[in-house]
């Protein structure tokens, strides 16, 4: 499911998702191209569990629940952003330096469902 909002007219400016996914994960995606503050920000519950990440911060918690405690244990993240890891190992790819870091069959499955949020949230 997913809602949007054109704020400048002439295309979709905010996004907002809620995506299940197999084996019981649901993600909640928001993106917004008219913020005024950068932020990259992904969040996915799991049964007894709640993962919060913050990419441009560098910051996520695991968060598990069930014994009524809610404590948030920081979870360590691998170094440099992941942004220009994925732009790096494209470019590496189409210079013919490396494999492609995700299958085609893949990419075209994320992009499908790209389309589809943005889809449902034109639609609203």
């Amino acid at each position: 499911a997913s809602v949007g909002v054109s704020v400048r007219g002439g295309g979709l400016d905010i996004a907002e998702a809620w995506i299940e996914l197999e084996g019981g994960f649901t993600a909640t995606l928001t993106a917004s191209r008219v913020s005024r503050v950068a932020a990259r920000r992904l969040r996915v519950v799991n049964d007894g569990e709640y993962f919060s990440l913050d990419l441009n911060g560098r910051r996520a918690e695991r968060v598990p629940w069930g014994e009524g405690d809610l404590d948030a244990q920081p979870v360590e993240l691998p170094p440099g952003d992941s942004i220009t890891a994925l732009h790096d190992a494209f470019l590496a790819a189409v210079r013919g330096l490396a494999p492609f870091p995700v299958p085609a069959a893949e990419g075209a499955r994320a992009v499908a469902l790209a389309e589809r949020v943005a889809a449902a949230a034109r639609r609203g």
